[in-house]
């Protein structure tokens, strides 16, 4: 982590005369990043946390040697023409790391989305991919800037990775809206599961045996309504139901729509007890079992935020080589003595893009 020792503070103004930053406003009265040394590099890019942490690096440029050292060998490293296929390897999980912050504040307060453990399973495989590509150039692992990279737990990100591949049922989640549960995980609640699947078939039989126990009735259907429970429903004839008053004082009229009537006979009480709210459990039960996914994530949090900030360090150094190789910049060389800065045939950055510039003699 760098601290403000080891960088050298720059006013906003000269960050804005210099052009390393640039904000503009849109005909929209949006803010967007202006042509700026920022946006170039940030355009050779893959990720959204890579853009947030060289934001850092250009509002605080370190003045530590052996960090600037260590940055300037890993940009040199993939700048050989032999090695911009590990930077094609790289860009594949860095295209699909997401910030991460905001999601495990949701999950803290039990407030997570569909969309949340999608990115967070998308995240973890990406870094794991990243990982791998770290083992697979031993030569890439041994420069010490990228050192962080490959102390990064496999084993724990690999852990919560399976627990959310095994736990969470992603197709069942985006068509009903509920967190859904992969069968196998809770027996008790596949067994609830395969009740509320074969519950239309249920019901017909159900139907049936109140037909027979109320054979005057011309016409009933038993219903399950969620969070009410189990009805009969009848065809609101007026006819029908002062019969049904006069004959049946077991039922229990509970309320109307403007064509069926709603009631509540012994066997409908019966299975309010036995089978009970059955959607409501499964979502009681799926909901418990997400609290403790998102307890297990939370209690690993710290590993994935640490490697997420050495993800968008490699991304750094990408974008860093994408552009010295696009725009030919050459690595400085560093000296001892303190105050000196010597530049020949010097540019600014932006006078490739902009093509028009003034050389320093």
């Amino acid at each position: 982590m760098l601290t403000i020792e080891e960088g050298m503070t720059l006013l906003p103004h000269t960050m804005q005369s210099l052009r390393i930053t640039s904000s503009e406003v849109t005909s929209g009265g949006l803010k967007k990043e202006g042509m700026s040394v920022f946006g170039i590099i940030t355009d050779q890019m893959y990720s959204s946390v890579g853009k947030s942490k060289i934001l850092g690096w250009v509002r605080l440029p370190v003045t530590n040697r052996v960090t600037l050292t260590e940055r300037l060998d890993a940009v040199e490293y993939l700048l050989d023409p032999g090695k911009e296929h590990i930077i094609s390897d790289l860009a594949q999980g860095l295209k699909a790391i997401k910030p991460m912050r905001a999601i495990l504040k949701r999950m803290t307060d039990a407030k997570f989305k569909i969309t949340d453990w999608s990115m967070l399973q998308q995240t973890l495989s990406a870094i794991i991919q990243l990982n791998s590509v770290f083992r697979q150039h031993r030569s890439l692992a041994a420069l010490p800037f990228f050192r962080a990279m490959t102390t990064t737990d496999s084993r724990e990100l690999g852990a919560m990775l399976r627990a959310i591949t095994d736990t969470i049922d992603f197709a069942e989640y985006k068509s009903s809206g509920y967190f859904s549960v992969k069968y196998g995980v809770s027996p008790d609640l596949d067994q609830h599961t395969q009740f509320y699947a074969g519950l239309s078939d249920f019901l017909s039989t159900v139907t049936r045996e109140e037909m027979n126990v109320y054979t005057s009735i011309e016409s009933l259907s038993a219903v399950y309504l969620p969070c009410h429970g189990f009805y009969v429903c009848l065809p609101l004839h007026v006819e029908q139901l002062s019969y049904v008053s006069a004959q049946h004082a077991e039922i229990e009229w509970i309320f109307e729509t403007p064509d069926y009537a709603y009631c509540k006979t012994p066997r409908m009480r019966e299975l309010d007890t036995e089978v009970g709210d059955i959607h409501g459990i499964i979502r009681d039960k799926s909901n418990t079992l997400a609290l403790k996914l998102s307890e297990f994530i939370l209690e690993h949090s710290d590993t994935l935020l640490t490697s997420i900030e050495c993800v968008a360090a490699v991304d750094c150094i990408c974008g860093l080589a994408n552009i010295a190789r696009e725009r030919d910049w050459k690595r400085p060389v560093l000296v001892q003595d303190e105050g000196v800065l010597q530049i020949r045939n010097g540019r600014h950055p932006l006078g490739a893009v902009l093509h028009m510039f003034i050389f320093n003699h």
